[in-house]
């Protein structure tokens, strides 16, 4: 076996090299030029479309609200994460939202019937 830089006779990381792996940044990087390649702004969201209609045909709103945050996350990247551990803050109000969220898919998935 070849002798690599680090690493000792069974291909393990030599005492005093803890390693690290590839830098992150250059990983995102090269993930994310790939993945352009392989698909393209249309063909991304016909995927979405799809994953969209399959969930309400489904009647699956946690289906549909996965498919809306993936829309949104994409188009508007993905929202900052705030916590706060005082009551009425951040995470209430979050849970606020994602209720009223939750009772507007259901109204678009199981429309009242007047």
């Amino acid at each position: 076996m070849t002798n690599i830089v680090g690493r000792d006779e069974r291909g393990r990381f030599a005492i005093g090299n803890r390693g690290g792996g590839r830098p992150k940044e250059e990983w995102k990087r090269e993930l994310s030029s790939a993945l352009r390649h392989r698909f393209s702004g249309e063909r991304v969201a016909d995927i979405a479309e799809d994953a969209l209609e399959l969930a309400i045909k489904q009647k699956s709103p946690r289906g549909i609200v996965a498919v809306l945050e993936f829309v949104r996350d994409t188009v508007d990247g993905r929202p900052a994460v705030r916590v706060e551990k005082e009551e009425g803050g951040v995470i209430e109000e979050a849970m606020l939202r994602w209720m009223e969220m939750k009772q507007q898919v259901i109204t678009v998935v199981e429309p009242s019937r007047e």
